[in-house]
């Protein structure tokens, strides 16, 4: 982490006419003002790597660069947006009895979908996909729970109301999504439109 000297950081960004924010390790919840969950992982956060990426996330967001977050990447991004997260979904099943003990985080290829999610139709990712009902993979333990400022959930779970994507209220800034579109582009290639979509977000910041 070069935080002592952000320019260097700075000095990359400012090529970035968009950014990708993909899966990974844990979020280290002292992000969120929170002590580990004895089923945080723990031992697989990098604070280091949060750090960056949170740096990278504010750029984005002082300097309207559009951005994509995927799995880790969303709920990073709705932390920088002053959200917090469930260190493990069993905290959210544990405040929520009713909710099902729906399997998040699949054991088969992760080219298969195992999920429905239910888009919201008065979304920008409804518009993006054009359908309500999505079939998409999961490989997750963590989610959203307060959700960050200025965002809007755009999908949850089917099965158990866990939320799958959010988005930007006031501006086409950030698309996020829970599930790993990268891994679906070619046994469910709708998926490509989500990178699409970042695509030409970033090419409008540009013209």
């Amino acid at each position: 982490m070069i935080d002592n000297q952000p320019e260097i950081l700075d000095g990359a960004l400012k090529f970035c006419d968009g950014l990708l924010f993909p899966g990974g390790v844990d979020v280290d919840p002292a992000f969120y003002h929170e002590e580990p969950h004895r089923n945080h992982g723990a031992s697989h956060c990098d604070h280091d790597l949060d750090l960056n990426w949170l740096y990278a996330a504010n750029f984005a967001i002082n300097n309207n660069i559009p951005m994509l977050g995927i799995c880790r990447g969303m709920q990073l991004l709705n932390v920088a947006y002053h959200g917090s997260l469930y260190q493990d979904l069993s905290e959210r099943q544990a405040i929520h009895p009713e909710v099902s003990e729906l399997v998040h985080l699949q054991t088969c290829a992760r080219d298969e979908t195992t999920h429905d999610v239910k888009i919201n139709q008065d979304s920008r990712l409804y518009k993006i996909f054009n359908q309500e009902i999505l079939k998409t993979n999961t490989m997750h333990h963590q989610a959203v729970r307060d959700l960050g400022e200025g965002l809007r959930v755009s999908a949850r779970c089917v099965q158990d109301g866990t939320v799958e994507a959010i988005e930007s209220i006031n501006n086409d800034l950030l698309i996020a999504v829970q599930w790993h579109p990268e891994d679906l582009i070619y046994s469910n290639p709708i998926m490509n439109l989500l990178f699409k979509d970042l695509i030409n977000r970033a090419a409008s910041r540009k013209n």
